[in-house]
This record gives structure tokens, C-alpha cells and sequence, in this order.
């Protein structure tokens, strides 16, 4: 089969008749591996967040991967089920100050956004959150999915990436070009699939695309939040990525309110020090800079 037969096919399985991932790669790897990649280097930062359902964290295994023991038992956006990756969000390195910093709020409101009780529009919250801020001590290379001009001016990092996949598809043969726009839509648009809770089969294609690209040698993936509208870009890395490359340098508390006109992310606190451990504590009256509170307006899809 030629790309077009391929992807014609990708488009029309029911994704619901449980197919095996292994199906679905044998098509994916059909498709060749003309993608667009890019080196993350040294001083580069990805943010990770969480919920703090169960109080507070303290450790830096708590804002890594999760263990193999909770390793999901369903598919993931990026993630096929029983594997374990890190995922994150993106601000870029051309900065100085954490807080009161757009893309730096922005990084962490895109992190949070996957989760259920973010994606819903109607639902106006109020939670706290726990962010990693991890720098790239040792380069490694990522994939890297780009949707469309309609999200350039989002932000600074997101016009970078555009304008380097630009400059990769300017120098691929010309019979290729087609071919390569062509697939890197259709995954960006099963990355970008509103899938409901139980469905989760329907990150078959985007979870086993991205098994490919690591399978290639690749650390990771980057591709575009389309919760947030194009505002953000997302991250998922091999562990050992983590584990060789990632440094944890920051570690800090927000508070989250979301409402129906935007977000409002309070810079609650940082932890004081980040011991040779991996554990850390937070000033208890919060930064010395006192509370900082930052707005991140964005559409929510």
C-alpha cells in the first residue's frame, strides 16, 4: 500500500472493535519515517504537574514518572496501556524569572489540562497543584507533530517550532513534501481527539504512533495541547530520558481557578532547596517574594 491507502485505512477502523496495537503499528510503520525531529539541549526546561489530591509532595520521585506498579491500565494520549512515560509541557529556555512569567503560568496550565477535571468546559474549580520544573543537563532528540498556521502566534515557542518544521519540510525532496504534510495532519489530528472517559481505545493510533517514534531511537514526542487551543505544547519522554538527561532544579505550589471567563493561577510557593535526594520542603509562610498571582487567559476546549 502507498501512504494515501494507508492512512484511508487508519481512518476507517472502528478503533472500538478491539484491535491490538500491533495492527495498528503494522500500518503506522507502513507509512515510512520521514519526521520532522529536533535536539533538546542543555539549560532547555519541561514542566510536569499534578494534583494534590492527597496533600502535599515532597520528593522528586513524586513529580517524575509514576512507578511501574501504576503504570495506566488504559490507553493514553501518547501512551499505549501498561506503559510508563513522563509527560509534560514546554516554555522554552529564553527566561530568567519563574514567576509572574506568561509562558512559564501558561506551561503549567497546559501540563494540568489533560486531567478529567480540567477538560470540562462547564466545570468552574478551584484546585492546588504541585509543579517540577526539570532542566535538560544532557541533549537527547525528540519528534516532533505540528498542526497548522492557525496556531503560530500563540506563543513564542510555538512560532519557533512552526518556523523549524517549516524550514525541515523546504529541504525534503519535492515527491515528498505532500507525503510528509499529509501524515503529520492526520496524527496531529488523532492527537487532538476529544475522547471520552471508557473510550479511551481511541488513543489507539496516536498512543501506537508514538511507540513507533521510540522504537526509531527517539527520547520523545512533542505535540501541540489542543485542549488549550493551540496555546501549549505537550511532551511525553522515556523514562530513561528522565532518569540520564532531566534534572529537577524547582519544585513549587499553585493554586488553579478556573471559571468561565479564563484562568487565574496563583503562584502560591517554591521549596526552599532541592537536596541531593531528589527531596525538597516548602517555605512554610510560602516564597520570600510573598504570593504572586499571575492570569493566563486561554480558551478551554
Amino acid at each position: 500500500m502507498n501512504y494515501l491507502e494507508i492512512l484511508h485505512k487508519l481512518k476507517s477502523l472502528d478503533l472500538a472493535n478491539k484491535l491490538s496495537s500491533d495492527e495498528i503499528k503494522k500500518l503506522i510503520n507502513g507509512l515510512g519515517f520521514y519526521t520532522y525531529k529536533r535536539i533538546f539541549k542543555k539549560g532547555e526546561f519541561i514542566i510536569r504537574t499534578r494534583p494534590n489530591y492527597n496533600g502535599t509532595f515532597c520528593a522528586k520521585s513524586e513529580l517524575s514518572y509514576p512507578p511501574k506498579s501504576k503504570e495506566s491500565q488504559s490507553h493514553q494520549r501518547a501512551s499505549l496501556k501498561n506503559t510508563n512515560y513522563f509527560y509534560g509541557s514546554l516554555i522554552g529556555n529564553n527566561y530568567s524569572v519563574f514567576q509572574n512569567h506568561k509562558d512559564f503560568i501558561g506551561a503549567i496550565v497546559t501540563s494540568i489540562s489533560e486531567q478529567e477535571f480540567f477538560k470540562d468546559e462547564k466545570n468552574k474549580c478551584i484546585y492546588k497543584i504541585t509543579y517540577g520544573a526539570w532542566q535538560v543537563k544532557k541533549e537527547f532528540g525528540v519528534a516532533v507533530l505540528v498542526q497548522n498556521e492557525n496556531f503560530y502566534d500563540k506563543s513564542d515557542y510555538v512560532k519557533m517550532i512552526i518556523d523549524e518544521y517549516n524550514i525541515y519540510i523546504s529541504t525534503q525532496p519535492e515527491e515528498k513534501k505532500n507525503e510528509i504534510i499529509l501524515v503529520n495532519k492526520f496524527i496531529c489530528n488523532e492527537f487532538g481527539k476529544q475522547v471520552k472517559k471508557g473510550e479511551e481505545y481511541d488513543y489507539l493510533i496516536s498512543a501506537s504512533y508514538t511507540q513507533r517514534m521510540f522504537e526509531e531511537g527517539l527520547g520523545g514526542l512533542i505535540y501541540p495541547s489542543f485542549t488549550m487551543l493551540g496555546a501549549g505544547l505537550n511532551i511525553v519522554l522515556k523514562t530513561e530520558i528522565v532518569d540520564n538527561c532531566l534534572e529537577l532544579v524547582r519544585a513549587g505550589e499553585c493554586t488553579i481557578f478556573k471559571t468561565s471567563s479564563g484562568i487565574n493561577v496563583s503562584h502560591d510557593r517554591v521549596a526552599s532547596r532541592i537536596v541531593s535526594d531528589g527531596n525538597f520542603t516548602f517555605d512554610i509562610n510560602g516564597t520570600n517574594k510573598g504570593k504572586i498571582a499571575c492570569m493566563f487567559q486561554a480558551g478551554i476546549r
